[in-house]
């Protein structure tokens, strides 16, 4: 053989093998493409995914953050309403045609047999005829206290808040809100 055909059959086989090697090449850059795409497209899937469980997250907090709020401010509603009406309970007692009586009843339920009875402010000679009417030997002060209604009983060792603000607003607060709740916001 000459030397002329060893050279074309190199040329020749290499020709064969940079065809292969070219096709090779090709078929490994797309397989790295198709790689790349699916992993890409696993990647946004993902991504999407992520912003799809945050986004519902971020919503449902949202949406219990605006219940929980909407629920305080009913809640204070509520609670502003019953106090409202718990001070219009002081007023009413207060200006009540039966005052005397309800200062009598009052006066009934202190079992210490003397002290001396301080009257709401303007309400001396009421407070002065419901001692006289409830039997019991206590003196009046002539020093009056500035409160809606009621009076304090003192003795040496003893005070005993009878003023409508104190029974209405503090002693008998829980049972009156349970109550008004009940009725208002059933």
């Amino acid at each position: 053989m000459a030397l002329q055909d060893i050279l074309d059959n190199i040329k020749k086989e290499g020709e064969l093998k940079l065809q292969q090697l070219a096709k090779e090449f090709e078929e490994k850059v797309k397989k790295l493409e198709k790689e790349h795409l699916d992993s890409r497209k696993k990647i946004d899937e993902d991504i999407y995914r992520k912003i799809d469980e945050k986004s519902k997250k971020i919503i449902e907090k949202t949406e219990t953050l605006g219940r929980m709020e909407s629920q305080n401010a009913i809640l204070e509603a509520k609670r502003r309403l019953i106090e409202t009406l718990q001070k219009r309970a002081v007023e009413k007692l207060a200006e009540s045609k039966d005052y005397e009586i309800i200062i009598v009843e009052l006066l009934r339920k202190i079992d210490i047999e003397s002290g001396t009875i301080f009257p709401c402010l303007g309400k001396e000679e009421s407070t002065k005829k419901a001692v006289q009417k409830s039997g019991k030997d206590f003196s009046l002060s002539n020093k009056s206290i500035d409160f809606k209604g009621g009076f304090l009983f003192k003795t040496e060792s003893v005070e005993i808040d009878f003023t409508f603000e104190s029974l209405i607003l503090r002693e008998l607060k829980d049972d009156l809100e349970i109550k008004l709740n009940q009725i208002l916001f059933k």
